[in-house]
């Protein structure tokens, strides 16, 4: 319910968004002009991936207004909730279950882009329901269809959020190598079917870009545009932005690109070349810049800069605000008590790799928060644990009450 009413508080649709995008491409589709800039001359284009306009093809030819659409998004994040109430109960019982749900609904980091028609929360249901196969996977004997979900879920997030996938398949690889080991022949079919619903899945949206651009385009033509923002002498030198990343940087990237080719794959292989070529001459400054990336990503660093950053995005300064400061308590006390609780029989390795995927993602390409997909997941599953743990732990530590037969012997 409260998505939906959030929804209603959000900023008006903006032109030029990564909203208008995965909107306009969605209309385009029902008008047959498939992948194409929404403006003339459109042009082919591949800047985002694909699924969040497909799965938006009906809302889009059944509703007219953009509220409409974002209450659709808004359930999709309900979705979302339901499903990590299922793997929380897989991992550590009803009452983990229970804790799970009610945490992810009130979390802002995960209801704060429901309200937009963007790829992270469709990328965020993926992940969650990868991780609850894996879990299905891990607690009973591993079927194919676990590995061909699995894989499956790889390829939906890829075409969702690219950065995401690495997370989702090293699941599968962990899920298989744990469950199928120590026979041989076992493992490979595993991977084979893991990867073979991944390529199933991907492969008709990377065999249609190849005709369509100069380039090879794998999932997406945004990598350049996105490193050269992230690395420049702004974002290098300047204290105030380093580690994130810089609009300044991006615009004269791209218009120095679009000089060169109106092609998007090759002004994003340009760009991209671009950004790498910085780096290499400047990489006495890369520890110093992946530190203040971390911080930024953590909103540990210029959290107001970050609050007007989503407000461009539609993002209202006070969700955002509220997000900033319930990330604070949130992710410090579930690594707290991780720590705490590190012995325990929990599959640290699963939440190793949500928690570690953000991060990596963050050090390689720039702090923004939309980066925290998987470090959500995994934050939020692990303080349903460590509430339940510490619930358990206060209780078996209670004196017993004294019973009626040991009062009356105590009383004179």
């Amino acid at each position: 319910m409260w998505r939906l009413v959030y929804v209603q508080l959000e900023l008006p649709f903006k032109f030029l968004s990564d909203e208008e995008w995965y909107v306009g491409e969605a209309r385009q589709l029902l008008d047959g002009h498939a992948w194409r800039w929404v403006l003339p001359p459109g042009r082919p284009t591949a800047l985002h991936g694909p699924l969040t306009s497909i799965l938006f093809v009906p809302f889009v030819w059944a509703f007219q207004s953009a509220t409409s659409l974002r209450e659709v998004m808004a359930v999709l994040g309900t979705g979302t909730v339901v499903l990590l109430g299922l793997a929380a109960r897989e991992l550590g019982g009803d009452r983990v279950g229970l804790l799970a749900a009610a945490i992810a609904a009130a979390f802002p980091d995960l209801w704060i882009r429901d309200g937009l028609v963007v790829s992270e929360p469709v990328a965020t249901l993926f992940v969650v329901l990868a991780v609850w196969v894996s879990l299905l996977a891990v607690h009973r004997r591993l079927r194919p269809w676990h590995s061909l979900a699995l894989g499956a879920c790889a390829g939906l997030v890829a075409l969702a959020r690219a950065e995401i996938v690495l997370a989702v398949l090293v699941l599968g690889v962990a899920v298989v190598l744990g469950r199928a080991r120590p026979r041989a022949a076992l493992v490979w079919r595993h991977l084979f079917l893991v990867a073979l619903a991944a390529v199933v899945v991907v492969g008709p949206w990377v065999l249609y870009n190849q005709g369509r651009f100069k380039g090879t385009v794998l999932l997406t033509n945004n990598l350049g545009s996105t490193l050269a923002g992230a690395d420049c002498n702004r974002t290098f030198d300047d204290l105030s932005i380093m580690g994130f990343v810089s609009p300044t940087c991006t615009i004269k990237a791209v218009h120095a690109a679009s000089a060169t080719t109106s092609d998007e794959a090759e002004r994003s292989s340009i760009m991209r070349r671009r950004a790498v070529s910085f780096v290499e001459h400047h990489l006495d400054r890369v520890p110093l810049v992946v530190v203040m990336r971390e911080a930024w990503f953590l909103g540990l660093y210029r959290p107001g800069w970050v609050v007007h950053v989503g407000t461009l995005d539609g993002q209202p300064a006070w969700a955002t605000w509220l997000q900033a400061l319930t990330f604070y308590v949130v992710f410090a006390a579930a690594m707290v008590g991780w720590w705490r609780h590190r012995r325990a029989p929990w599959p640290h390795w699963l939440l190793g790799v949500l928690v570690v995927n953000s991060l990596l993602t963050a050090a390689v390409i720039d702090g923004v928060w939309r980066y925290r997909v998987t470090l959500d997941v995994g934050v939020v599953l692990l303080l349903a644990l460590v509430v339940e743990a510490e619930w358990t732990r206060r209780h078996a530590a209670a004196p017993p009450s004294a019973t009626p037969d040991r009062e009356l012997a105590a009383a004179p």
